[in-house]
């Protein structure tokens, strides 16, 4: 259904986040850094841009793209300063860059 609704209207932020979602669990994310980039995009409200650029960390995050991933973070906690999945996504990245909060 979230295929369909997406596929009737690709300028939805919602449904292009919500597919980016599953991508990022079925591991395709070539497919879902495009859909977090769609949202990103056409997104209407400060949360679901937040929500895109989360998805958008994440999958570069998961690819190691580390720059990108905490550009990506940065972002979302830009628009909403105290979203705590923006805030762990920031964290890790600094563990990693070995950077104190």
């Amino acid at each position: 259904m979230i295929q369909h609704a997406f596929q009737t209207n690709q300028k939805n932020a919602s449904a292009a986040n919500a597919l980016c979602e599953i991508f990022i669990r079925k591991g395709q994310h070539a497919r879902a850094v495009k859909l977090a980039e769609r949202a990103i995009q056409f997104a209407d409200t400060l949360t679901m841009l937040t929500e895109g650029y989360l998805r958008a960390g994440r999958v570069s995050h998961s690819q190691g793209i580390n720059a990108h991933a905490e550009r990506c973070y940065a972002q979302a906690l830009e628009g909403q300063p105290k979203n705590i999945v923006a805030a762990v996504g920031m964290a890790q990245m600094q563990m990693q860059n070995g950077d104190s909060p």
